[in-house]
């Protein structure tokens, strides 16, 4: 999930100087040739190549944006799916003492004096533990959260470059 994003923001930054080299050479020659061109073509020229260096700098910073989005929510997701299964242990081990509670009641007072203080122990520890689980849903509720907007954004940005691709094939 991570590498898809980190490639495609290493190969704009592979794009970037031979881009701005060729907005610089194409600067010097309007520069160089000014005099031999109308206005009017130096001013389309010149609009085009802000407007491709603008361009090309806001793919940049959106590469780098959606990057570090990408890679916050799998080391989000990683913590969650961690935390998730160190609560889903012991849960596990709880529904297992509470099955084991229920098989054998002790008969004699000072083991059921034991039993007692071990599940005052436990149900301390359920509560504890209700806690995690509160944290552990909010982790998981806020990556949800965070997944539904990057996914507008992402398709917010495909409408952009498909009205962008419309626009300059037609």
């Amino acid at each position: 999930m991570n590498h898809i994003p980190q490639t495609l923001h290493e190969d704009i930054l592979i794009h970037q100087t031979p881009v701005m080299e060729a907005v610089h050479s194409a600067s010097q020659l309007i520069d160089l040739y000014n005099d031999r061109l109308k206005d009017q073509d130096v001013f389309k020229l010149k609009n085009s190549l802000n407007d491709l260096k603008s361009r090309f700098d806001n793919v940049v910073v959106q590469s780098y944006t959606r990057q570090n989005r990408l890679s916050s929510a799998s080391e989000d997701l990683t913590r969650y799916y961690g935390d998730e299964g160190e609560f889903e242990g012991w849960l596990d081990e709880a529904e297992q003492i509470v099955a084991d509670a229920e098989k054998v009641l002790p008969t004699d007072l000072e083991t059921l004096e034991a039993k007692l203080s071990e599940q005052k122990k436990f149900a301390d520890d359920v509560v504890n533990h209700g806690a995690d689980l509160k944290y552990v849903n909010k982790a998981g509720l806020k990556f949800l959260d965070n997944s539904r907007v990057r996914l507008y954004i992402l398709i917010d940005s495909m409408r952009a470059t498909s009205q962008l691709v419309k626009k300059n094939i037609l």
